[in-house]
């Protein structure tokens, strides 16, 4: 859980306010959050850290039963989690 702590860290809480970030999933090696409506259709994003030390983002459409992946991202640095955030879900993370 401490990946997934430092994860949320790294994202901080107003970026987790600004998109709305519901339903916080933390595991061994990943941190997963729900996010508010968006243009892109995203519903969930998941951010899992890597054996190189870089971070792999996945955004998800989730209707129904129907999970599509919509986005990956792999190799983001801890500063690019709010850029690669903003890519895959068109929100504004920072002010």
């Amino acid at each position: 859980m401490e990946v997934a702590k430092t994860i949320a860290a790294q994202i901080g809480n107003r970026a987790f306010t600004m998109i709305g970030a519901t339903q916080l999933i933390g595991g061994e090696n990943m941190l997963a959050f729900k996010v508010g409506r968006n243009a892109a259709g995203v519903t969930k994003i998941r951010v899992t850290l890597e054996p190189t030390d870089l971070y792999t983002m996945e955004a998800f459409k989730i209707r129904g039963t129907k999970v599509t992946r919509i986005h990956k991202i792999e190799g983001v640095g801890a500063e690019g989690l709010l850029e690669g955030i903003e890519n895959m879900t068109g929100m504004v993370t920072r002010l």
